[in-house]
């Protein structure tokens, strides 16, 4: 299959992630990264001490990712993330980390990409085989603190893009 998959097979890959492995640095504690997950854009994730978060997904099977949507939270826009580094299987990855790291992208996002149905293009040929993402928020529009109200990947699982044949390899014993 060439590198760009095909517009018919890009579908929402957020239910594949694991949020049991996934985690985020920085978060107020009144509201975590699991905010995100309600599907309740009143709940937000927001950062703690500064406007920096670190947000690290886990996908329960390798997938290709394509794009992903991040929502501000409406009426705050100053809060919403501005600058983001987006890194590929980076386990276990801190803020230290991620400064001294080189991104497979940065992102510099505009109020109109932080809608609810916007679409952020990422580099296709650096997100094939990704079991997890993290993404570095490193400024917002101003604000104190960061706030997101939800998260969205947009890809394509693995396993739909290859043909298996279970014979492949194998020897027939008689």
């Amino acid at each position: 299959m060439a590198a760009e998959a095909k517009a018919s097979e890009i579908q929402d890959v957020t239910e594949l992630i694991a949020w049991a492995d996934s985690y985020c640095l920085n978060e107020n504690q009144q509201r975590p990264m699991a905010n995100i997950k309600m599907g309740d854009d009143r709940l937000v994730l927001e950062s703690d001490a500064d406007e920096e978060l670190l947000l690290t997904f886990s996908f329960m099977e390798p997938v290709k990712l394509h794009s992903l949507n991040i929502c501000g939270p409406g009426e705050e826009a100053e809060a919403a993330p501005k600058e983001v580094d987006v890194f590929v299987n980076k386990v276990a990855l801190g803020f230290e980390d991620a400064e001294d790291l080189e991104p497979a992208q940065s992102l510099e996002l505009s109020p109109e990409d932080l809608e609810p149905d916007s679409i952020t293009a990422l580099n296709f040929v650096k997100f094939q085989s990704v079991t997890s993402v993290s993404l570095w928020v490193k400024a917002n529009f101003g604000a104190d603190t960061t706030k997101i109200s939800s998260i969205r990947f947009l890809g394509v699982p693995i396993h739909a893009t290859k043909q298996i044949d279970e014979n492949f390899g194998r020897k027939e014993e008689s």
